[in-house]
């Protein structure tokens, strides 16, 4: 008895014992749970007060960043103020605006006498950018600068920026619609070896505007200097006008001989008018004939033969990309918004053209001209501009050239420059250290010596 109410007890203990081990448990990971929230929430709380911290930090770091890049652009905006007279064209300078053959027009300023340079400028520049050529060379040249059509002062004719008309109305542009196309390929007439076919429509209506304005103003034995695009439309005067009249006119197409129409001699209180035809063949001879004298030396400025997109292995590789450029650069032409950013950005985007330490002043000239041009424009023309190519008839350049190019220049690097040299016969390559796309500005005294040691190599 004594034994099983000692084992009972001692049953009823152990279970009372465990009961207890039980709450005592219990308790004690209340506790912990209690002690744990309260580290916890002093452990987040540190956190979130951190976190708060960091953000508070970037964002002063931020707004800091804005200012300073604000102010940035506001001195660039003071300091082209300052500039002023620097950067613009002579004010003694003569102006024309000479009508081309497509009911167009063409401002041209030129000052000085004595042997010609004609100046190009690059896609939605303009003339103006010249300003600092025409200070150190019309003492000794007669300095020239076009507004090409659809920049500046310039207004398009019906052609636009497609071929030009009389290579529409000709047997052999059977297939144009006007817009550059012909038969889903926009390079040349059906049929056309890729070899004979311009660069891009838009360039060989701006050769045609370049021949014509040559002709109105009796140029002859120019030095020809073709910045950006203004170098893809030398290109393509040299090998698809130039280059033809040396081969005669009876070997000239329709298209050549459109590409080398001029307009009729003479002035009239700055302008001029084209010409029929009949009054263009009793100029100098015919115009592919004139056109063989027009220019004798070229410098090719920050610019390209074509393919301006590439990808590793053959050229052909490229042509895709470009085609796909073009159409997206053609759709937002459509939707008539700029492609440059609005405020501050659009100086820092304009900032890109230029390498090392650029004048600000120089940027926001360049930030101005890029907006200028309304964007419908800059769309169309840039959407044809990624297809240029003539890299396959580069040997058809046969007057001195002189090639320049920036070694910090990220929009036509190094690499077009080089082949460019590789491929014209009498070709010498000048590379301006850190300097980027726009050597008018960032090299303006080296740009000089080139020009003037170029015209030296072409003779009298």
């Amino acid at each position: 008895m004594a034994r099983t109410e000692v084992g009972g007890m001692t049953g009823r203990t152990g279970d009372a014992g465990r009961g207890d081990g039980r709450r005592e448990g219990r308790a004690s990971r209340r506790a912990g749970r209690v002690e744990g929230s309260v580290a916890g929430d002093t452990l987040g709380g540190r956190t979130g007060r951190a976190k708060m911290a960091a953000a508070g930090g970037a964002a002063a770091i931020a707004a800091g960043g804005w200012a300073v890049q604000h102010r940035a652009v506001s001195r660039a905006r003071a300091a082209l103020e300052e500039a002023g007279a620097a950067l613009q064209l002579p004010k003694d300078a003569e102006h024309h605006s000479i009508e081309t053959s497509d009911g167009g027009r063409i401002h041209v300023v030129e000052k000085g006498s004595g042997r010609p340079i004609v100046l190009l400028h690059g896609v939605t520049l303009a003339a103006s950018i010249w300003g600092m050529q025409f200070a150190a060379l019309s003492g000794d040249f007669r300095v020239v600068a076009l507004d090409q059509r659809g920049h500046g002062l310039s207004v398009p004719g019906r052609d636009g920026f497609g071929w030009p008309h009389e290579v529409l109305a000709s047997p052999s542009g059977a297939g144009f619609d006007g817009k550059g196309e012909v038969g889903g390929n926009d390079s040349g007439p059906v049929g056309t070896p890729r070899s004979e076919r311009p660069g891009s429509p838009a360039t060989m209506r701006m050769a045609v505007d370049l021949d014509e304005v040559m002709g109105y103003l009796g140029i002859e034995g120019a030095l020809l200097v073709g910045h950006s695009m203004g170098g893809m439309v030398a290109l393509e005067y040299l090998t698809s006008i130039q280059a033809r009249s040396a081969q005669g006119a009876d070997a000239h197409t329709a298209a050549d001989q459109a590409a080398g129409a001029h307009v009729a001699a003479g002035r009239d209180g700055g302008e001029a008018r084209a010409g029929s035809k009949a009054d263009r063949d009793h100029q100098e001879g015919t115009a592919v004939g004139a056109a063989r004298e027009r220019v004798s030396a070229v410098a090719l400025v920050s610019t390209t033969a074509g393919p301006l997109l590439r990808l590793p292995g053959p050229a052909r590789l490229s042509m895709p990309l470009e085609s796909v450029a073009g159409r997206v650069l053609d759709m937002a032409s459509k939707s008539n918004r700029h492609l440059l950013p609005e405020g501050d950005v659009s100086y820092w985007s304009a900032r890109l053209a230029f390498g090392r330490s650029p004048d600000p002043a120089h940027v926001c000239m360049t930030e101005d001209l890029l907006r200028a041009m309304p964007p419908s424009w800059v769309g169309q023309l840039t959407a044809l501009l990624v297809k240029f190519y003539v890299a396959n008839r580069l040997e058809r350049v046969t007057v001195p050239a002189a090639v320049v190019v920036g070694t910090s220049d990220i929009l036509t690097p190094i690499w077009h420059a080089r082949r460019l040299a590789e491929r014209i016969p009498d070709a010498e390559l000048h590379t301006l250290p850190h300097c980027g796309h726009m050597s008018m500005f960032e090299r303006p005294d080296r740009l000089e010596e080139i020009l003037r040691a170029l015209a030296a190599r072409a003779g009298a």
